[in-house]
């Protein structure tokens, strides 16, 4: 168990790089795609003689683009917090390998961890699948992440300096 948060605190960063290397990409398609479903097509304006005034063409909503854009920031800012989440259960695994803080650190890491799946995880598939019942359990998630930030951060200030080893 006291690798846990190193562990954990890695694979979180190793799903934030591959859910932004790899998967942003098809998300992105994935939006622009149902944006394009709700276009409307505007029929071409003719003149009375037969000239042509205006092409036909097709139209986005401006609340269709502005909800497309909020999707795609929900998912790059979910991406973003499993990131530098899963960097703070790293730091609050290395204090607890130096032996401080180990009951703190452990409900820092199932603070982190419940938080990073309740708001890191929930926010990028809400976006990624257009389903936004995913973000009910977001405020949640939320609060998870504050209780491992400030667990970090009572770990931190418990944490004993160990002397440093003499070279000979």
């Amino acid at each position: 168990m006291s690798y846990y948060n190193l562990i954990a605190g890695g694979v979180f960063g190793l799903i934030a790089v591959l859910g932004g290397a790899i998967l942003s990409d098809q998300v992105k398609s994935h939006l622009d795609a149902a944006l394009l479903e709700k276009a409307v097509a505007t029929p071409a304006v003719f003149a009375a003689n037969g000239d042509l005034i205006r092409e036909a063409s097709t139209q986005i909503n401006i609340i269709d683009r502005r909800e497309n854009e909020a999707a795609w920031l929900g998912y790059v800012t979910g991406n973003v917090y499993i990131m530098l989440n899963g960097l703070a259960m790293i730091g609050l695994g290395m204090i607890q390998t130096r032996g401080s803080g180990t009951r703190i650190a452990i409900a820092g890491g199932a603070c982190f961890t419940l938080g990073i799946l309740l708001f890191g995880i929930c926010t990028c598939a809400a976006a990624a699948l257009s389903m936004p019942t995913l973000r009910i359990p977001i405020p949640v998630g939320a609060i998870f992440l504050a209780g491992g930030w400030l667990c970090l951060i009572v770990a931190s200030i418990q944490a004993k300096r160990q002397p440093a080893a003499a070279c000979s």
